[in-house]
């Protein structure tokens, strides 16, 4: 009898509530007729079960003892059927977050080759970047990254690189790597574009040059040794001595926004040609005409 109450208690629970939604529009009529079924079926397995104690104690026989059970066994797997079924009505997302995307609306017929809803954790969000294969020895888990969102141009997110991939597209030539950014006001939405900076290599007491300050040409190289010549790219800037624009060859290293980095070929304190040195040939002479000049 305990059983049979709080299998009733339970289909009755059920039933209320799958009826407040149904009532709202929530759920399907056949999901409503499946938890009114199951606890019309509870109430009458109370029915029975009552029946029953009353008939063990007027007294019953073997068979009907044996009859009985096989009745209770039967209502119980009913039981636990109607509890799966009703299990069935309501879904739970593994994870918490924001629904993004709901492909049914209230009252359709769900499949299985189709989601219901798409749930996103923003609280944390990965941002994908693509390097070339000169830089993977530079990209390491750790390394701090700015970010910048078109969206928000005042400003900057802060994260740090997750994990590296270790092999690389063979269509683009291109390694990937994922930066984890704390995004607790949920300003960066998935789906976004986002310029990255990423600090790497240092370089201290490094000398910077402008990069509009540098120039280059082609030149035909041979190299009789190897038997190997070609077309060779050439950097050179215009350094200022004794009112001269003498035009220099540079060695390039790394480039930092506006400014890139000269590895050889100039002396910190040396000055440079910024402006107008498209027009200028090696050895014109020059003058300063604002400020003191562009120094490295």
């Amino acid at each position: 009898m305990a059983k049979a109450r709080a299998s009733l208690k339970d289909a009755q629970s059920n039933y209320q509530r799958m009826k407040s939604l149904f009532d709202g529009g929530t759920v399907a009529r056949r999901q409503f007729e499946s938890a009114e079924l199951a606890y019309t079926v509870a109430k009458a397995d109370l029915n029975s079960a009552q029946e029953r104690l009353d008939m063990l104690r007027e007294g019953a026989t073997k068979e009907d003892r044996q009859a009985l059970q096989a009745q209770v066994n039967q209502a119980k797997a009913a039981l636990d059927l109607a509890r799966i079924r009703l299990s069935y009505t309501r879904i739970t997302s593994p994870i918490d977050g924001t629904i993004s995307q709901r492909s049914f609306d209230p009252g359709d017929l769900a499949v299985p080759t189709k989601s219901v809803v798409t749930v996103v954790q923003m609280d944390t969000v990965t941002v994908i970047v693509y390097f070339p294969e000169n830089q993977i020895r530079y990209m390491v888990p750790g390394i701090q990254a700015e970010l910048r969102i078109a969206a928000y141009p005042d400003r900057v997110f802060y994260g740090r690189i997750d994990k590296v991939s270790p092999t690389l597209n063979p269509e683009t030539r291109m390694f990937s790597a994922q930066i984890k950014v704390l995004n607790e006001k949920h300003l960066l939405r998935p789906g976004m574009f986002t310029t990255v900076t990423l600090s790497v290599d240092p370089h201290s007491d490094a000398l910077l040059v402008p990069k509009e300050a540098v120039l280059y040409r082609e030149e035909y190289i041979e190299n009789p040794e190897s038997s190997k010549s070609g077309i060779s790219q050439i950097n050179y800037l215009f350094v200022i001595e004794d009112g001269r624009a003498h035009m220099r060859r540079v060695s390039l290293g790394h480039e930092s926004g506006t400014v890139v980095e000269i590895s050889q070929g100039v002396k910190k304190g040396e000055q440079v040609v910024v402006r107008g040195l498209h027009k200028l040939n090696d050895g014109d002479r020059i003058k300063v005409v604002k400020g003191e000049g562009s120094g490295t």
